[in-house]
């Protein structure tokens, strides 16, 4: 499944009291009422903070493993989970925690139900049950609440449905992160949340991209925006090294090292060449994916992206070489792709404008395009 869809979320996951967005200060930004980020439980990137970071993934591996063996119901529901029956894995879900005191088991299961019911599309209970594990500031460390905050935030990213945003920001503490018709600040508040409890990889450039986004197009030219996202690439590749070889880790690095590969394009766009190489960033992404059987088929159309926007026809062949696999075999790239290339035009200008500069300069990405009912006014470029 594709790596948007699929975000693994095999450790247990919280929450304390936010008000008000992200507050530049010199060479630091904050958080107003919020816990010092690099105050606290496991908020660092210390030795000691690695090492406490590792337990809290063993203890939900170990977790995961008791329960296969001995909760008939938890195993039928992961069976029901990876064959794609989402609904009723949810329903075995929870059967599963009916009985179940151990805390670890306990917040084992409501992440995979929160995972099913988002993925059936009951977002509602999905998010109820994320925002239960995230205010557990008694009995879950801050690395698994963040990882809660974090699920609510890129849930909306995975499925886009304005359901999610409705219910995420409808009461406290999520009310207060909320910019009225400011949809992207406001999950940028989300994910800046999460990262204050532990500066989780896909938080960060979640948050990262959102800067990117403001410079690229050239809606400010803030300098300090660029040492923010600096800062959060640098915490993200932290976090990212530290689990980058845990197997209940994969996907979620995955959609991190995506995003981080992203911004850096965006950077290069805006002619910074003083961050990483984002050529580098996207092979080494294809590389990871490829190494673990992981789906690339938005890491394939992200590079796709940047090197169309950021060369042009210049680098066709590259773009063309990129594209070949999804081309191939358009439904065997994860469900995002494949919805893509069969929703036609999308709510979203940007990938819209996109799509159809891909379509520009390859002939056959054009061609799959048109075969699943696209036009060609729709892949007209302005």
């Amino acid at each position: 499944m594709n790596s948007r869809i699929q975000i693994v979320i095999g450790v247990t996951l919280g929450v304390l009291l936010i008000l008000g967005g992200a507050v530049f200060v010199g060479t630091q930004y904050i958080i107003p009422n919020l816990v010092d980020r690099q105050g606290g439980e496991n908020a660092t990137t210390t030795d000691a903070s690695l090492v406490f970071l590792r337990s809290q993934y063993e203890t939900a591996t170990s977790a995961h493993n008791r329960l296969k063996s001995e909760n008939v119901a938890y195993a039928q529901a992961n069976q029901l989970r990876v064959t794609g029956k989402y609904a009723d894995a949810a329903v075995a879900y929870r059967s599963a925690l009916v009985g179940v005191t151990d805390v670890a088991e306990n917040a084992e299961i409501k992440f995979w139900l929160a995972y099913s019911d988002a993925a059936s599309g009951n977002y509602v209970d999905a998010i109820a049950t994320y925002k239960e594990l995230a205010a557990a500031s008694t009995t879950l460390s801050r690395v698994t609440r963040a990882h809660a905050v974090q699920n609510l935030a890129h849930m909306f990213y995975r499925f886009g449905d304005p359901v999610i945003t409705r219910e995420i920001f409808k009461d406290e503490p999520y009310r207060s992160l909320w910019v009225p018709n400011r949809v992207s600040l406001s999950y940028r508040h989300v994910f800046d949340y999460a990262a204050s409890l532990h500066p989780l990889a896909l938080s960060e450039t979640y948050s990262a991209d959102w800067y990117a986004d403001r410079l690229l197009a050239g809606t400010t030219t803030r300098p300090e925006y660029k040492v923010i996202i600096r800062e959060k690439l640098e915490l993200a590749e932290k976090n990212m090294a530290s689990v980058r070889d845990d197997p209940t880790q994969r996907n979620t690095f995955l959609n991190a090292f995506e995003k981080r590969a992203e911004v850096l394009g965006k950077m290069r766009r805006i002619g910074d060449t003083s961050f990483a190489d984002p050529d580098e960033a996207f092979k080494e992404l294809l590389r990871y994916a490829e190494t673990y059987r992981l789906s690339d088929g938005t890491p394939r159309l992200q590079y796709a992206y940047y090197l169309s926007n950021m060369y042009g026809k210049e680098r066709a062949a590259e773009v063309q070489s990129v594209l070949a696999p999804i081309i191939a075999d358009p439904d065997g790239h994860g469900v995002v792709v494949a919805h893509l290339l069969r929703a036609g035009p999308s709510r979203s200008s940007i990938v819209n404008q996109n799509v159809t500069l891909l379509a520009s300069i390859d002939p056959a990405f054009r061609k799959t395009l048109l075969s699943f009912g696209w036009t060609e006014k729709d892949l007209q470029t302005n």
